[in-house]
C-alpha cells in the first residue's frame, strides 16, 4: 500500500465518524505531504520525515508542523491497529513535537477601550451581537448560536440552555444570569428582527440558526482581529 492509498482510507473512516477537523487534515495532507504520496509504506523512513517536520518548523511555523506530524502518527497508527497491515511500523512514532506557545491572551486595560470601539461600530449586526453576547454570557460558541427566543426571559433577566444543548455532565438544564449590557443587546435584536425562533437565524432556507461565527470580514472585523483580543477562559475563546 501507498502512502496516498492509506490516506484515502483513512479519510473514508473520518467521515464515516464524523471527524470535525478532516478538512483541515486534507488540506495539511495535499499541500505538505505529497512527497511521501506515491512511496509505499515500508519505504517511508524515519529520518525523512524528523527532516519533514524540521523543514516545516522553519517555513510555516511550529504549530502546523505539529499538525502535519501529527497526522502521518494518526495514519500510521490506523494502518497498523484498524487496516491491521502486516509488518507495518510506525516511522514517525516518537518524534518530538515542537514546543507550543499558549494562543490565550488577555485583552489589556489599554486595549479595552479600541476594542469596544470597534465593536460598537461593527456593520454587520449578527458579528457585533455575538461577539458582545459571548462576552457578557460567557457560554459556549455553538450554545450562543443555537440561542432561541424561547430560552431567554427577559423579565426575569436569564437564559436557560436545554440539557442536551448545554452539554452539562449531568444534563441539566443551565440558567445563565443576563446583565443589563445583554438585555440591550437581546432588546435590539428583538425589536429589529422579532422575538421568535432563533437569537442569530440563518441565511439560508433551512430554517437553522447560523452555522458558524464567522460571516464575511468586514473592515472592522479586521480592526478587531488586529488589535489581538482572544479571552482568556476556553468558553469565551474565539478567534475573530
Amino acid at each position: 500500500m501507498t502512502f496516498s492509498e492509506l490516506f484515502s482510507e483513512w479519510v473514508k473512516d473520518c467521515k464515516a465518524r464524523g471527524k470535525k477537523s478532516l478538512s483541515k487534515d486534507q488540506d495539511n495532507y495535499r499541500l505538505h505531504l505529497q512527497g511521501l504520496a506515491r512511496k509505499k509504506l515500508s519505504d517511508i523512513q524515519r529520518n525523512e520525515i524528523s527532516k519533514l517536520h524540521s523543514t516545516l518548523s522553519v517555513k510555516s511555523g511550529k504549530f502546523l508542523a505539529n499538525r502535519v506530524l501529527a497526522l502521518v502518527q494518526a495514519l500510521f497508527n490506523f494502518g497498523i491497529k484498524t487496516l491491521d497491515i502486516p509488518g507495518l511500523t510506525n516511522p514517525a512514532a516518537g518524534l518530538k513535537m515542537n514546543r507550543e506557545e499558549s494562543r490565550d491572551r488577555r485583552l489589556h486595560p489599554d486595549e479595552m477601550p479600541r476594542f469596544f470601539e470597534a465593536l460598537a461600530a461593527e456593520e454587520n449586526p449578527d458579528m457585533r451581537d455575538y461577539v458582545m453576547l459571548s462576552l457578557l454570557t460567557g457560554a459556549r460558541r455553538s450554545n450562543v448560536l443555537a440561542m432561541t427566543w424561547q430560552e431567554i426571559h427577559l423579565e426575569r433577566r436569564t437564559w436557560t440552555i436545554p440539557g442536551p444543548k448545554a452539554k452539562a455532565k449531568a444534563k441539566d438544564s443551565i440558567t445563565v444570569p443576563l446583565t443589563t449590557a445583554a438585555i440591550e443587546v437581546l432588546q435590539a435584536r428583538a425589536e429589529a428582527n422579532g422575538a421568535q425562533g432563533w437569537v442569530f437565524p440563518g441565511s439560508g432556507v433551512s430554517g437553522r440558526h447560523r452555522q458558524g461565527a464567522r460571516p464575511p470580514l468586514a473592515a472592522n472585523d479586521r480592526r478587531l482581529c488586529a488589535i489581538g483580543a482572544r479571552p482568556r477562559s476556553r468558553r469565551l475563546a474565539e478567534r475573530h
